[in-house]
């Protein structure tokens, strides 16, 4: 009897632990993707426009964990739709990835040490917005 006992008491502590660590905080898929939200400037207020990028990670090696992501573009004015263009990732390393709009002719150049980013024209070598700062 008291094997038995022993036995569900453990498969029931094991679960337990077990609910505890395939729980990510906040909810969410283990393993899954998750989104950066990252601020750019400037902000275009003469034209009403806000300018952004959904950065998509997963928990893999710092050599791959950017999936793709997001350049948005806002209105800035009550009740603006959010306008989403997607990221195709062309290549990264342990320390930057670079992501392109083939849509709207973009290359960004992001740092993932602390998640900033250039975005560029395609026939730009300058900066035409600077996200995260």
């Amino acid at each position: 009897m008291k094997k038995i006992l022993t036995i569900v008491s453990l498969l029931g502590l094991s679960s337990v632990a077990m609910g505890q660590t395939l729980i990510p905080p906040g909810g969410g898929v283990p393993g899954g993707i998750s989104a950066q939200l990252v601020k750019c400037v400037p902000t275009n207020h003469m034209v009403g426009v806000d300018y952004g990028l959904i950065i998509l990670t997963q928990a893999l090696a710092p050599e791959y964990n950017v999936r793709g992501g997001y350049f948005t573009k806002q209105g800035v004015y009550p009740g603006a739709v959010i306008t989403e263009f997607t990221l195709e990732v062309s290549k990264q390393s342990a320390y930057k990835a670079e992501l392109t709009s083939e849509q709207l002719g973009l290359k960004i150049v992001l740092n993932k040490a602390n998640y900033t980013a250039e975005v560029y024209s395609k026939d730009r070598s300058l900066p035409i917005y600077t996200c995260g700062y």
